[in-house]
């Protein structure tokens, strides 16, 4: 092996000699590099040190995380949260049978980034309450909201005797976003019942919303209806699906979904 330069001594201005704009490395050698490997070796570091930009200037430490390119532990802390955030969102779909819309909100509850009342409070916003309007019992955070609640609960509840599936016992969100992918059946049955469970997000998320900011009372048989009735409409038009009557859909009758 050889050794790049083993005089502590020599300055680097020393060691860098600019030919023709070019940097020359000067190498001080204890023994000149003559095996096969040595040679190798010196090719690829050579060629690494190509590409190096070096500058005129003093050397200094920067963080590549911020603009200004000083450390801060803010700047730190949100690089933290974008890696959780992706992690959290490995393995997510979008399911081009469901709006854009519906699919952004899917995403936005899997990685923990919906404005439910636990993540207002940690935002230090003030509030009256931060109890979840539908069960008034606890903290309204994204995990109780769509997976713990009892109206939740119902609604997936729902889903599977609607399906014919088997009954979600979910967890957490992960267990409910993915459960598809645990039931029987082709490719395009799993994207369907997909489809309804993104659905299905979107009608807790919004009847939630009527009840806090419209003071309108949860109607559990109206968001069952409203997931009936959207998820039809996509599938119908987004699966180009037409010849699907309401009644088939209602009743579930996968033979004629062509599935």
């Amino acid at each position: 092996m050889y050794n790049l330069e083993v005089n502590k001594n020599v300055q680097v201005a020393e060691r860098l000699v600019k030919d023709n704009g070019a940097i020359i490395i000067k190498f001080n050698w204890q023994r000149s590099p003559s095996t096969e490997e040595e040679l190798y070796q010196l090719e690829t570091l050579s060629h690494e040190l190509t590409l190096v930009n070096l500058r005129d200037v003093e050397d200094s430490w920067t963080w590549s995380h911020d603009a200004s390119g000083i450390f801060s532990v803010s700047s730190l802390r949100r690089q933290l949260q974008r890696v959780e955030s992706l992690n959290e969102a490995a393995g997510f779909v979008w399911n081009n049978w469901a709006p854009i819309k519906v699919n952004f909100l899917a995403w936005r509850i899997i990685i923990g980034r919906v404005p439910c009342m636990a993540a207002l409070r940690r935002r230090h916003v003030t509030l009256d309450s931060y109890i979840c309007k539908f069960c008034d019992d606890q903290e309204e955070s994204v995990e109780h909201l769509f997976v713990g609640c009892q109206f939740a609960l119902a609604v997936w509840d729902f889903i599977a005797e609607w399906c014919r599936c088997p009954r979600m016992f979910a967890f957490g969100i992960k267990d409910v976003m993915y459960y598809h992918l645990n039931t029987r059946g082709t490719h395009k049955w799993k994207k369907m019942i997909h489809l309804i469970i993104l659905v299905a997000f979107w009608g807790i998320w919004r009847c939630r919303n009527e009840l806090i900011f419209k003071n309108k009372e949860p109607n559990l048989d109206g968001v069952k209806q409203d997931i009936r009735n959207s998820s039809y409409l996509w599938f119908k038009n987004r699966a180009k699906r037409q010849e699907v009557t309401w009644l088939q859909w209602c009743n579930m009758e996968v033979s004629a979904m062509r599935l």
